[in-house]
């Protein structure tokens, strides 16, 4: 009788509707971003584009072309980011979904900010973003907001859900650090807050698109 009972009480569980997050610290990436603050410095300084926005208020938003650059460095940073994609679509995907072939087509462009600059809410068009930082002033510290990344839950009526821990969470902040690659669908809305103090907020942004032939 209690074998039969636990057969029918079995139960499963599941995330619905969850939202994948990947966080990646890359060891020994000082000299990579101290070369790499100084190439995406002198961009910015011959830059002559008008300062007008894509999602940055203040600050300086390169051209979407990194993708075409052959600077060996900035190219291991792209590559990075598609084969962290690729890896974690894979760990989500079922044995059959797997056995597809498909790739991820990269653009990407390089943000700077400085103090009191920030990116307002927006999201992207494609499958994943993922952000490389580069530089991070001393003020970004753990228990600050300042600098952080924030994603905001897309599924809004959460926020009338009380319960502790993180999977009914309506907001997400990620404090960014030197040498880290964060990754996350990119129809989730984000921001960026702004900061004060000395030094520049640099990273390298991609969207990555599913491409499936």
């Amino acid at each position: 009788m209690n074998a039969e009972s636990d057969e029918v009480r079995r139960k499963q569980s599941e995330l619905l509707f969850a939202t994948p997050l990947v966080t990646e610290k890359w060891p020994d990436a000082g000299e990579l971003n101290a070369y790499l603050r100084e190439l995406i410095l002198s961009r910015e300084r011959a830059d002559t584009r008008p300062r007008h926005g894509y999602s940055n208020v203040g600050g300086w938003h390169s051209p979407i072309d990194l993708q075409e650059s052959l600077d060996r460095e900035l190219r291991l940073v792209l590559q990075r980011a598609r084969e962290l994609a690729t890896a974690t679509t894979e760990h989500l995907l079922t044995p059959a979904e797997r056995s597809r072939r498909y790739r991820y087509v990269v653009s990407a462009w390089a943000n700077v900010s400085r103090p009191g600059h920030y990116n307002v809410p927006h999201v992207h068009t494609s499958t994943w973003s993922a952000v490389y930082y580069v530089s991070v002033p001393a003020c970004c510290a753990e228990g600050s907001s300042e600098g952080t990344l924030e994603l905001i839950d897309p599924r809004s009526a959460a926020a009338m859900i009380g319960m502790p821990g993180r999977f009914f969470a309506t907001r997400r902040t990620i404090m960014p650090e030197a040498g880290m690659m964060v990754l996350f669908p990119a129809s989730v809305m984000h921001f960026v807050h702004p900061f004060h103090g000395v030094g520049e907020r640099i990273s390298i942004a991609c969207d990555l698109t599913l491409d499936m032939p």
